[in-house]
């Protein structure tokens, strides 16, 4: 199959097969091949770009393993370079990109959707969404709401905490762009059952609120 015919099924609107898909893989001018992807993507998706910066933590840099080709690793403790970090100090660069406040992406959108299979319209086609209530795509309420977890779950009342249960209310609408940042705030103790009951909200960067809650939250250990 010619990369010429090949464009013009793309044009043309026609799924590839897996024999273009083939095709494409072999053909030897990757630039040539970016442009057709390139023009696909304007074509769906006019002029945005989303891009998606990830956090990975490598608690340390001691490896048993000897990969020739591998300059991060160390072999033992006290090599020069050689870390392990504490759980706090784990902690503590989690933290910091949370308090960070990156804006929500895409990526988010397109993975949260792709793990739960909620593929509606008003998340994933942009076409569809313009003519929503909205204007324009929004953030599934449950990956907004997962960040109230993330707090709860790593802040306060932090690890060895069960969730029990959370009551949610949308409030506003969330976007592409838009930076949310949690509060919790204990409204309510059980000492005897280690049992805590806390307001949940969260906000946009305009200060808007997007969702009130309350969670109930037992601690299970230390």
């Amino acid at each position: 199959m010619s990369i010429t015919r090949i464009k013009d099924r793309i044009r043309d609107g026609e799924p590839l097969t897996f024999d273009d898909g083939v095709a494409l893989c072999r053909h030897p001018n990757l630039l040539e091949v970016g442009a057709l992807a390139n023009e696909v993507r304007e074509r769906l998706h006019a002029d945005r770009t989303y891009f998606n910066r990830n956090l990975h933590i490598n608690a340390t840099n001691v490896c048993v393993a000897s990969c020739m080709f591998c300059s991060f690793a160390r072999l033992k403790p006290g090599d020069a370079g050689a870390y392990t970090m504490s759980h706090d100090e784990a902690w503590g660069k989690l933290r910091a990109r949370i308090d960070a406040g990156d804006a929500l992406t895409e990526v988010h959108i397109v993975n949260y959707a792709g793990l739960t299979g909620d593929m509606n319209p008003v998340h994933m086609d942009h076409e569809h969404a313009t003519q929503s209530m909205f204007g324009e795509r929004i953030a599934h309420g449950m990956l907004v709401a997962g960040l109230i977890s993330a707090v709860l779950g790593t802040q306060l009342p932090g690890p060895n905490s069960i969730y029990l249960g959370q009551d949610l209310s949308f409030t506003a609408p969330v976007k592409i762009g838009d930076t949310v940042r949690v509060t919790v705030t204990v409204t309510e103790k059980r000492d005897a059952k280690r049992i805590i009951k806390l307001r949940t909200t969260a906000f946009n960067q305009r200060r808007e609120m997007v969702i009130d809650g309350t969670a109930v939250i037992k601690k299970v250990g230390l």
